[in-house]
């Protein structure tokens, strides 16, 4: 029986706001925040989503801006961060919550999007499955999609895929599918990542769906220029859905092929498997998460003894399970052949956070379920079919374990017993009427809820710090406030940090000017600078910045350092107070933002030897050779597992000492103890190549410890920086300071020259930058091979440049255009629908 879409969507309401129910109930169970000191909030969420989360709160609060932004790294458009981690409209209640808080917005903004989800996926059920499927089955079916094993960071995908999908069936019945277009083009913009996922995949469901639609005729013919109809509307709807998507995807889009990941690694193709498919059995299990070598898709039993149901069940034809059963054949495909892999990891390398689109794989599961469920009887032999289906699983799974175990026993024994209560359950259910079956319906549903709430328990990975988190923003925000009161100019501010750390956003978070971040699409020009100059890429996403480099940090116009330790040569701000263990010290020698120089620098990058090139940058600007760089003799040691470096040198307060050791193995347990003063990782992911070691005055000896000897390489480096030296360049360069004004996208101010002066700017060359001198367009040149150089006139020179973001005004206008013609044809198409029906009423 057909439903009026009024009750599709309350009934799909209801669904989410229980689902909202429930998450609250686990909310409160497991002392999550808003309700407790624990939140959702690790990993990359806890590194890098709350800083951007208080970058989205300044944007929005008009302090900071998405078009560009001088707290993304040495500055740029920070459109990519907006389409990839911030675009969801749920994303707009940061607005009522204080940064502090922002782990209770997280939270809150996960439960949020699960019970989209539940209620989506409801609303896709009722709609795809015209024949009635019994209302407690479609919220058991929707609560096992919205609570599926599945990474919450990307979740805009995941409650659109409904609808896309739903979309992709009207297509199939050859209808324009305004759904498809929509939530298309609104996936895209919510996230591009799984919005550009979803579309790869509605493509191949269309062809499902087409081949699921000609079953009803009980033949394998093949009806090809119905089969092209539908096609061609599918294909229609999912371009203007990418038409629609314009205003955010075209410039995030010529974006991403400046970033440091846009070249496809051709060696990533290979016509091999990444996993075994059997793991995918034994994975679906209560508890388990996906690694490398295989999917864990575990969304309730419910789901997988219904699915199997479907291929042993009488009520489906052959061809609907020859179609389904290549259907699954593929979505194993897409997990385990690489090819496909690749595909649907948009052609990049995936190291972590395996099989980001599982829930693909998890929708098809849950939806042959649903169709299992569409011809559902209260029959003995619906029930004798789900008991087969039941004893296959447990079999198999039990069998598998038995020969390769990969789960523990407790998850084997919970997942078993859970099967097992479920089956009962349904048997009651189909067996018998009256108050036995409401009974088991309740039975089932709290059983059904468990099984999902113990799978979320063991898998949420949380952070019980949710206090500490508060208590380091308010301090840190009140730092960076009071430094800014301290000095209201353009500079840059680097940190230091004893520990490994992934937490490069802090820019972004505390609205300060940084010299790197991290983000999934770093700008590939200022990352190989910063290699450079000493700050190690790591993985093409960030750049590893945890001690000073004075003669670097100075160079990108570095004039203060958080830092928890004395740095020498640097004096204390001590009107600033201690915050989160860091001071605030003033580096005497940094460049100025603008300033101007009659000696042509350009450069270029043409040595891999850190020393020597910036040795040649502070050469260029003092206009003749200047080593401020001294190399140090050193004596190997070796001492049982240990390496010591024994560096000898007569160390003076204008002096700094760093080393650089290469490495060719990498080893978590490596550890660099520098001078007896603090021990680092190295060697290891997210350690620094080149390091500071801290000194005291007239000391002459160095002993730099490894618990690595093996990993060492062949090149070691220690080298004295001059302190007097670099000062000899940067004092003359400090005098001719310009003082233009900075804000996020304009650069504007007047500067008086004479002949053959150029300005010099620390920002980095886009194309994105509008330049005029004197009302005159002009092109930069660079120099450091990222930095802006420009040739001034004699007398005075008017400066102005405007940033906008590039395709950016174009990609609205598209939108625009294709909002107006789906607006258009949908009046048109109800406009002929009205006419028709008035004519039938008149007959």
């Amino acid at each position: 029986m057909k439903k009026n879409s009024h009750n599709l969507f309350l009934q799909s309401l209801i669904c989410g706001s229980i689902g909202l129910f429930l998450i609250a109930i686990f909310f409160v169970m497991e002392h999550l925040a808003p309700f407790g000191n624990k939140s959702l909030v690790a990993a990359d969420a806890s590194i890098q989503y709350m800083d951007f989360f208080s970058y989205l709160k300044d944007v929005l609060t008009d302090k900071n801006s998405f078009n560009y932004s001088f707290s993304n790294g040495l500055g740029g458009s920070g459109l990519v961060i907006f389409s990839y981690y911030l675009a969801s409209p749920i994303n707009l209640l940061v607005l009522l919550f204080s940064k502090s808080n922002l782990q209770s917005f997280y939270d809150l903004a996960v439960a949020i999007k699960l019970s989209l989800a539940i209620a989506t996926f409801s609303y896709y059920l009722q709609k795809r499955f015209q024949t009635e499927i019994k209302p407690f089955f479609v919220l058991l079916l929707s609560l096992c999609y919205g609570f599926m094993q599945y990474n919450i960071m990307w979740l805009d995908g995941v409650y659109l895929l409904p609808l896309i999908l739903l979309g992709v069936w009207e297509s199939s019945r050859k209808k324009f599918s305004f759904t498809l277009a929509i939530s298309i083009g609104l996936s895209i913009i919510f996230n591009w990542y799984t919005g550009l996922i979803n579309c790869i995949f509605s493509f191949f469901w269309m062809i499902y769906e087409s081949a699921l639609s000609y079953d009803h005729k009980k033949t394998f013919s093949v009806n090809f220029s119905s089969m092209l109809k539908q096609m061609f509307l599918f294909i229609l709807a999912a371009l203007g859905g990418i038409l629609l998507s314009s205003c955010v995807f075209l410039p995030t889009f010529f974006s991403l092929k400046n970033g440091a990941r846009s070249s496809l690694d051709i060696s990533l193709l290979k016509l091999t498997f990444n996993g075994s498919i059997l793991n995918t059995i034994e994975k679906y299990a209560i508890g388990v998460g996906s690694t490398k070598d295989g999917v864990a898709l575990f969304s309730g039993s419910l789901t997988i003894i219904f699915f199997i149901s479907y291929f042993l069940s009488e009520m489906k034809s052959k061809f609907q399970k020859i179609v389904s059963g290549l259907m699954a054949i593929f979505i194993l495909a897409i997990i385990y052949w690489i090819p496909l892999s690749l595909l649907f990891s948009l052609m990049k390398e995936v190291d972590s956070y395996w099989y980001r689109y599982s829930y693909l794989a998890s929708f098809f599961i849950i939806f042959v379920a649903g169709s299992y469920l569409s011809t559902f009887k209260y029959t003995k032999q619906q029930a004798t079919t789900i008991c087969k289906a039941a004893l296959l699983f447990l079999v198999s799974l039990i069998v598998l374990y038995q020969f390769k175990p990969i789960i523990t026993n407790k998850q084997l024994l919970v997942t078993v017993i859970g099967c097992i209560i479920t089956l009962l359950l349904l048997v009651l259910i189909t067996l018998f009427n009256g108050k036995t079956r409401y009974t088991a319906v309740a039975g089932l549903i709290l059983m059904t809820i468990f099984e999902l709430g113990l799978n979320a328990k063991w898998l949420i990975a949380t952070n019980n710090n949710v206090s500490v988190y508060k208590n380091y923003v308010v301090n840190k925000q009140k730092q960076i406030n009071t430094l800014k009161a301290y000095d209201s100019g353009s500079y840059r501010l680097s940190q230091t940090s004893e520990n490994l750390t992934a937490n490069y956003d802090e820019g972004l978070g505390y609205n300060y000017w940084p010299i790197t971040s991290y983000t999934s699409n770093m700008i590939a020009k200022q990352m190989n600078l910063l290699n450079i100059l000493g700050y190690r890429t790591e993985q093409n996403r960030m750049n590893i910045v945890n001690s000073p480099i004075t003669a670097t940090d100075s160079l990108l116009g570095v004039k203060y350092v958080l830092s928890d330790y004395n740095i020498n040569g640097f004096k204390k701000v001590s009107s600033i107070s201690l915050a989160n263990g860091k001071s605030v010290y003033k580096n005497p020698y940094y460049f100025p933002m603008a300033f101007t120089s009659s000696n042509k620098v350009t450069a270029k990058i043409n040595t891999w030897n850190t020393f020597d090139y910036t040795s040649n940058v502070y050469s260029d600007f003092a206009g003749k050779k200047i080593a401020i760089y001294e190399p140090l003799k050193y004596k190997i040691i070796q001492s049982g597992n240990s390496t010591i470096y024994n560096v000898q040198v007569k160390y003076h307060k204008n002096q700094q000492v760093f080393g650089n050791l290469t490495w060719n193995q990498v080893n978590n347990n490596n550890n660099l103890n520098i001078n007896n003063i603090y021990t680092t990782g190295y060697a290891k992911w997210l350690s620094p190549s080149l390091f500071y070691i801290p000194m005291k005055v007239n000391q002459t000896n160095i002993n730099i410890a490894t618990n690595f000897p093996q990993s060492v390489g062949t090149l070691q480096q220690f080298y004295a920086l001059n302190l007097k030296k670099i000062a000899t360049v940067t004092q003359k360069i400090q005098k001719q300071k310009q003082k233009l004004i900075f804000k996020n996208g304009r650069i504007y101010g007047v500067i008086k020259a004479k002949k053959n002066t150029y300005l010099y700017l620390l920002v980095s060359k886009d194309k994105g930058w509008k330049i005029k001198i004197n009302g005159k367009n002009v092109q930069p040149a660079t120099f450091a091979s990222d930095f802006m150089r420009l040739k001034l006139n004699k007398g005075s020179n008017k400066i102005s440049l405007v940033y906008k973001t590039p395709y950016l005004s174009l990609g609205f206008l598209i939108t625009f255009v294709t909002l107006l013609l789906l607006v258009t044809l949908y009046l048109i198409k109800g406009k002929i629908a009205f006419k028709t029906k008035s004519k039938f009423l008149e007959q």
